[in-house]
């Protein structure tokens, strides 16, 4: 009780990394205090905050108390905070859930936002593959896409070839989020082997070594799940 006390104490803090804190620690410990907390934090004036808050209540909190927060962090001022409430809301799952998340995606005007909401949206399965081929169609930036293309693979099996195209550009947040969002969970066998390929030129090719490093966990992962 103490070390809860302590928690809670954090989340009163004047300084907002305190109270981020407080939220991120509290995940390993009480559920209920930490959607407390969460709760607390969805409205805090700093967007950190508010952003740690949004993900946690989507993975600790109620479906039927909870729902709302999310959606109405959906509509936040920062994209920061909204591209969190699309993970909560993805992860949160339900019909409100669903409909926030649809109907957001074609007035979203930030592409990381876009990217979230389309991922969060694939966990929803064949409901949410209209709005997602449709998004993707109209799509004009590459980091939306890595999104939207993805989503709409892990539904079809069909895209692969476009969404592992996108890493063939100049930029460096697009070619790293390619790698990032290869999903094992959704990758079809017949697929390994092209996916493979790609991530092994990124490793031999590419000059971030952030990008680098992450091509081969994720090659790691792929051995591992498809040895």
């Amino acid at each position: 009780m103490r070390r809860l006390a302590g928690f809670l104490i954090e989340a009163e803090r004047p300084r907002f990394d305190h109270r981020w804190r407080a939220i991120e620690s509290m995940q390993n410990e009480s559920p209920a205090l930490l959607r407390l907390v969460a709760r607390a934090g969805i409205s805090d004036p700093n967007l950190c905050v508010r952003c740690e808050a949004a993900e946690a209540l989507g993975a600790a909190g109620s479906r039927a108390l909870d729902t709302p927060r999310l959606r109405s962090a959906l509509q936040d001022a920062a994209w920061q905070v909204r591209s969190s409430a699309a993970i909560g809301l993805g992860d949160i799952g339900g019909a409100k859930a669903f409909a926030a998340l649809k109907n957001r995606l074609p007035l979203e005007p930030h592409p990381v936002v876009r990217r979230d909401i389309a991922l969060s949206l694939a966990e929803f399965g064949q409901a949410a593959l209209e709005a997602l081929t449709e998004s993707a169609e109209r799509e004009v930036d590459d980091l939306a896409k890595c999104g939207e293309l993805m989503a709409v693979y892990a539904l079809t099996g069909r895209g692969i070839s476009d969404f592992l195209a996108l890493s063939g550009g100049a930029d460096d947040v697009v070619r790293r989020n390619v790698v990032n969002f290869i999903d094992v969970r959704w990758l079809r066998p017949a697929d390994v082997e092209r996916v493979v390929l790609t991530l092994r030129s990124i490793v031999a090719t590419d000059r971030n070594p952030g990008t680098v490093g992450d091509a081969i966990a994720k090659l790691d992962e792929i051995e591992r799940a498809f040895p």
